[in-house]
């Protein structure tokens, strides 16, 4: 249903055309998982993120809970099987919505970021390192009625760290420019005032003219959106109706899923038991192509792009909270737009949220859903690149492997040093991708002696321009296998 902006001209409404696969369900086992549980008395489990909170090369998990309205984050502690210290950030904060981490204040570790439903507050907690580690809350906007969600970029690309927000009860998408200070000075612009049951929203150069716009999903009128950034100080936003019928429209995030280097949306309807992306076909305005990757989940919440089987595309990790269904879909390129259905549990009661990122290091995507109504977090480390799978004599086959695969310093600015060694010549490459699967630049291609080698990323794409502060991934492709690893570059 096509709907106006009053603060803004008119949206126009994207050509939208619905293409509806039925994915195949195979076994889980395709992709090998092993499944551990890392917490099961998280009261009410609303939001998971992946990040490295004490600096130790590790990735941790952060979560919120609506029902104990606590803030906690899990600190990995590298072993076989993984151990997990749990420690609390937040022990009030009223009706835990959402969590998100981001280094705030450039200071060079990560800061966690929260939504609180009922206390209708956007907040941040700067990490002042230690052992066990010291958070300092600071408030970002009160009276931000049902916060659903917080995000946090450069969203002017002026060098510092700003922060998004979606608010239900208010129905508003609203930014918070970052102008500096200790504490920090936020201003409040507004995006969207019209957004019924605002659930989400994400970043992403969407037109590809340089500055980042916004999308955003809305539960109440089912919209899907995007704001064109036109500049301006305070910024001026163009909304766009991407689809204005994905009924109970909840999750949204951004990932390039057919490869062509443009960011897609993709969203899941709670009212359709759908996740689907919104193909991005360019042209002024951008014109967008539903592609539905499942209906059969019972309300979708969770909608996560990641490159869950290490092929090089991006496939999509999904959790249903009425069904109580994980499942990932692989992105099938054999078959353009063809997904195939992997169940990883199919008893979860109420399903959601979910994160992918690799947790234990070994270079494949791992997998975090929460359990709801069962106060369980849950992991699913994949192994695939553990060891190289037998071939049909049961011989092991010989390839080069990747040792000490690492980059220093981590977050960086202006330039971080990668490093790996190889255990025996082979060719290969290393190139760095934004968080959505674009290559950002190659930074070496070629034969490999066995050895250490070490290449340098300067923050810069493949056309020398400095690229947004932010995270990217270092990808390392040697002997047929991918191994990756985030990055945080700081402006």
């Amino acid at each position: 249903m096509p709907r106006f902006n009053l603060l803004r001209c008119a949206a126009t409404v994207a050509v939208v055309t619905v293409a509806l696969l039925s994915p195949a369900v195979l076994p889980a086992a395709d992709v090998p998982f092993n499944e551990q549980t890392v917490d099961s008395t998280f009261g009410g489990p609303t939001g998971i993120y992946i990040a490295d909170f004490n600096g130790d090369g590790l990735n941790d998990i952060v979560g919120s809970a609506a029902d104990s309205s606590d803030i906690a984050w899990w600190e990995n502690d590298g072993g076989d099987p993984i151990g997990w210290t749990k420690q609390t950030v937040a022990a009030s904060f009223g009706g835990a919505c959402f969590v998100y981490a981001e280094d705030v204040d450039g200071d060079l570790d990560t800061d966690i970021l929260g939504a609180a439903w009922a206390r209708a507050q956007i907040a941040w907690w700067s990490n002042e390192g230690g052992d066990p580690v010291v958070w300092t809350k600071q408030i970002v906007a009160n009276g931000y009625t049902q916060a659903h969600e917080v995000y946090a970029c450069d969203l002017d690309k002026d060098g510092d760290v700003d922060i998004l927000g979606a608010s239900a009860g208010l129905g508003h998408i609203t930014w918070w420019r970052n102008d500096g200070g200790d504490p920090i000075v936020w201003t409040t612009q507004t995006i969207d005032s019209v957004c019924p049951g605002a659930r989400s929203m994400r970043p992403d150069d969407f037109d590809g003219d340089g500055d980042m716009d916004v999308a955003s999903a809305a539960l109440v009128s089912g919209d899907i959106s995007w704001y064109r950034n036109d500049g301006g100080d305070p910024i001026v936003w163009t909304e766009f109706l991407v689809d204005g019928a994905f009924n109970m429209a909840h999750m949204l995030r951004i990932g390039d899923m057919d490869g062509d280097d443009d960011p897609d949306i993709v969203g899941t309807s709670f009212g359709f038991n759908q996740i689907a992306y919104y193909e991005n076909q360019g042209g002024d305005p951008v014109v967008w192509v539903k592609r539905v990757v499942t209906s059969e989940l019972g309300g979708a919440q969770t909608g996560y792009p990641a490159d869950i089987d290490n092929d090089g595309d991006m496939d999509i990790l999904g959790a249903g909270y009425a069904s109580g269904d994980v499942i990932w879909c692989e992105n099938e390129v054999s078959a353009p737009g063809g997904w195939i259905k992997h169940d990883l549990d199919l008893e979860f009661p109420g399903a959601w949220p979910g994160c992918a990122d690799d947790i234990d290091g070994d270079g494949a995507t791992d997998l975090v859903v929460a359990g709801n109504h069962v106060d369980r977090i849950k992991l699913w480390l994949n192994t695939s690149l553990a060891g190289v799978p037998a071939d049909g004599s049961g011989d092991r086959r010989e390839v080069t492997a990747v040792l000490h695969f690492r980059n220093s310093p981590n977050p960086f600015n202006p330039a971080t040093q990668i490093s790996f060694e190889l255990d025996s010549a082979s060719e290969a490459s290393v190139a760095v991708y934004d968080t959505v699967g674009r290559r950002v630049r190659t930074l070496r291609s070629g034969p490999a002696a066995a050895g250490v080698h070490s290449v340098e990323w300067d923050g810069k794409n493949a056309a020398g321009e400095d690229v947004s502060a932010g995270v990217y991934f270092c990808r390392i492709a040697v002997a047929g296998h991918v191994e990756s690893r985030s990055m945080t570059l700081l402006r």
